[in-house]
């Protein structure tokens, strides 16, 4: 009799190590799978960049985060006055932009020097 209880916990104890083992490698796959999709992610969604984005950064700008007014998109032309000030910010929000440094603007293709923006484009 004690002899049949000691060999049926030994069977319930190796049952219980084959779950253990199975639940382990279920919750190995599952974190590879969330990792790999978030690697993914970043990769496919974070680094992808716009050709604007692009165009910024080859030029010598880097990309900020800036309160514009709500009529004002994504990289707005920064050579001229107006878009991203003067607006309350009731009627404002975050819009991507393009600083290219001192006596530099973005003309929404690249960053350009501000004497040569008005040069080409304010007739004399």
């Amino acid at each position: 009799m004690v002899g049949g209880i000691i060999s049926e916990c030994n069977q319930i104890k190796k049952s219980m190590q084959k779950i253990t083992l199975i639940l382990v490698v279920i919750l190995i796959v599952i974190a590879l799978v969330i990792i790999c999709g978030g690697i993914f992610a970043y990769k496919y969604f974070v680094t992808q960049q716009s050709e604007v984005e692009k165009n910024c950064l080859s030029s010598g700008g880097r990309i900020i985060t800036e309160l514009c007014c709500n009529s004002v998109d994504d990289f707005p032309n920064t050579c001229f006055m107006g878009g991203c000030g003067g607006c309350s910010l009731l009627n404002s929000h975050l819009v991507k932009n393009c600083d290219c440094g001192a006596d530099k603007c973005f003309d929404g293709k690249a960053c350009v020097s501000l004497q040569e923006f008005f040069n080409k484009n304010i007739p004399q």
